[in-house]
């Protein structure tokens, strides 16, 4: 009974211990990532790599979303960036 007593406690430090580390993922997930956006040569919305409204343009340039939204860009409602 005593040994196993021993255990329990022994299982209970190491596992407050592991748990008191820091997490390196959670801390980088909460850090804002810069979200890169693409906007056509004529067009007045941005889009994400991947939207398929912007697959059918020829001309498409890179931009942080914050500086579409400030030169008057709107977002895709297709995509949703």
């Amino acid at each position: 009974m005593r040994r196993a007593a021993l255990l329990f406690a022994a299982f209970c430090c190491v596992g407050m211990l592991f748990s008191a580390l820091p997490r390196p993922a959670a801390a980088a997930a909460s850090k804002p990532a810069k979200d890169v956006v693409y906007v056509t040569k004529s067009g007045k919305k941005f889009h994400r790599a991947k939207c398929r409204t912007l697959a059918r343009s020829k001309v498409k340039k890179p931009m942080l979303r914050q500086d579409a939204i400030k030169k008057g860009y709107t977002a895709c409602k297709v995509c949703k960036p």
